[in-house]
């Protein structure tokens, strides 16, 4: 299948009931009550691609000056960005005590 087959696919019913589950949203359809079917149309303008896309690598960041928690640094040809973990938070209620081991 070129990349463009999509582009002239013709959806049937079931298609429609697909797409519209995967989607999550409703779509509607209008059929004429009566009358026949014209004549095909003519296929619309394919599609173009968009820009390739960047890879992307991810290392642990330790604590420090970019992440006081410690994190994941992503860097890319569009630079680096860091995904912070949050800050320790309070300590929790003592436990009930637990059951006797065997």
């Amino acid at each position: 299948m070129d990349r463009c087959a999509w582009c002239r696919t013709n959806l049937k019913g079931d298609d429609m009931k697909t797409i519209s589950r995967l989607l999550g949203v409703a779509l509607v359809m209008t059929m004429a009550a009566c009358g026949k079917d014209g004549a095909n149309g003519t296929n619309g303008a394919c599609c173009t691609l968009g820009p390739p896309g960047v890879s992307v690598t991810a290392v642990i960041e330790l604590p420090g000056a970019n992440c006081a928690q410690g994190g994941v640094k992503y860097t890319s040809a569009s630079g680096d960005e860091f995904v912070c973990n949050g800050a320790t938070g309070a300590m929790g209620l003592t436990g009930g005590v637990g059951l006797d081991g065997p």
